[in-house]
């Protein structure tokens, strides 16, 4: 093996503890090693950064004047035969070079093609936690080659073009999914409205070790197998939180100002002149206090709603869930926001509707699920409320034969209140932003509770 072509890269062990990485054309200038690293450990038991450039790329150990050729693995042990942790194979054997190819570049040698990098071990006792570290790791390590990401599609695909040459890209169908599950590092769920993730993850092989879904909830892909598993999962939180607080509040500004029926009378060519709400000191009560939860209590606050947020525990700001029903009975307008977990799930029931004012108006937003869709029917068909409008369902797409359809006072839209223009090419960029954080080793962000189902903080 030819000692010039091999040596791309050169770490010397130095003084005081600390190690000089030589890196040959072509350099890329690290004035500090903590964005883009690699793992790596010497015989003294030491970790420290290489920079994640040159991870692809065979790296020279010199211990003394005696170099030896680490190829795509870890190094555990310095020395004739020593071992090499590597995550595609059960060892490897680390080269001595004979001593005509170790004067082949001087110790010490500097020149333009080559800069050096003073870098310290950290004197870990392990490796980072996998939930923190850097891309493609096994066995508490990070691997040597490029990262895959499998794409769950939906039309359109997201744009992850930033990513070529950084990553492999796989795409699957639901029909695809747990054939190509076991492939990946990093499973992106762009069709979030699919359960396939689901069905698919308590399969044979190895799974991602990151998952991030396009969708503020969880629940479409949660399983107990996931749950118990190390994977770390991810999601949109922060990219539908204006977007819906607008829709709450356009919703409620309509229900105020009659505009459904306005439009009704319109298409009758009828002139119907009526009075309508102000909006300004009537009472809102807010069940979820997430983002998405505490962005519409802002926005109604500023139309002068008295609002109040309800979450899963008491705190500033914020309700207990005992507090619910007593603020019911005082809300003029009642918004689900909540994640679905079994706390939340079918909580929206005929009690719940029956101590609500008959001048209420309640909004979905949150999840199909927290609603007992036949106790709201009978709700509006009673006139137990003035008014309901649904973005989510139990089933969705909604069936033509739904008799939701027809349900009075009853407003329908389909899944839509984050949907602005442009919102796809956020979620892009959002799992680009996230991607980059977990290739370089930095914490990522938005990580959900897997029992709780959602990102905790609020």
């Amino acid at each position: 093996m030819g000692a010039a072509r091999v040596w791309p890269s050169v770490l010397r062990t130095g003084g005081a503890g600390s190690y000089d990485l030589l890196c040959g054309p072509p350099v890329v200038r690290h004035t500090a090693l903590t964005d883009r690293h690699l793992w790596w450990r010497t015989a003294y038991g030491s970790y420290g950064w290489i920079p994640a450039p040159y991870r692809r790329l065979p790296i020279l150990l010199l211990k003394g004047e005696t170099p030896a050729l680490i190829c795509g693995a870890l190094l555990t042990t310095v020395g004739s035969g020593a071992s090499v942790v590597n995550p595609y194979c059960q060892s490897v054997l680390v080269t001595r070079f004979p001593a005509q190819a170790a004067k082949a570049v001087p110790p010490r040698k500097r020149d333009r093609s080559s800069q050096v990098v003073r870098v310290r071990p950290t004197h870990r006792t392990q490796p980072t936690d996998h939930k923190k570290s850097g891309p493609g790791l096994r066995n508490g390590f990070p691997s040597m080659s490029e990262a895959t990401i499998l794409v769950l599609d939906a039309e359109p695909p997201p744009r992850l073009g930033r990513l070529t040459g950084r990553a492999r890209i796989l795409h699957a169908d639901e029909q695809s999914l747990a054939r190509q599950l076991p492939l990946a590092d990093v499973l992106l769920v762009w069709d979030f409205l699919s359960d396939a993730v689901r069905d698919a993850w308590p399969g044979e092989g190895h799974r991602p070790e990151w998952v991030h879904t396009a969708s503020a909830g969880v629940d479409r892909l949660m399983c107990p197998e996931l749950a118990a598993s190390d994977t770390v999962v991810t999601n949109a939180r922060g990219v539908f939180d204006v977007p819906i607080a607008e829709y709450v509040a356009t919703l409620i500004l309509a229900f105020a100002k009659d505009l459904p029926r306005t439009w009704r009378y319109q298409r009758d060519r009828q002139w119907r002149h009526r009075e309508t709400r102000r909006v300004t000191g009537t009472k809102a009560c807010v069940v979820g206090s997430g983002p998405i939860g505490h962005a519409i209590a802002a926005t109604l606050r500023a139309l002068g709603i008295t609002t109040a947020l309800v979450g899963r525990s008491a705190r500033a700001g914020v309700h207990a869930p005992e507090d619910l029903d007593r603020l019911l009975t005082r809300a003029d307008w009642v918004v689900a926001a909540a994640p679905l977990t079994d706390a939340t799930r079918s909580m929206f029931d005929a009690r719940r509707f029956g101590v609500m004012q008959p001048s209420a108006h309640f909004v979905n937003i949150g999840r199909g699920a927290l609603v007992v869709e036949e106790d709201l029917v009978r709700a509006l068909t009673s006139r137990w409320i003035a008014g309901a409008a649904l973005d989510v369902f139990q089933q969705e797409p909604l069936a033509p034969e739904s008799e939701l359809w027809t349900v009075p006072d009853l407003l329908i839209s389909p899944h839509m209140s984050g949907d602005t223009v442009g919102w796809r090419d956020e979620l892009g960029a959002q799992f680009l932003e996230l991607y980059e954080r977990w290739e370089s080793g930095r914490p990522l962000t938005n990580v959900v509770d897997k029992h709780r189902g959602y990102v905790p903080g609020h």
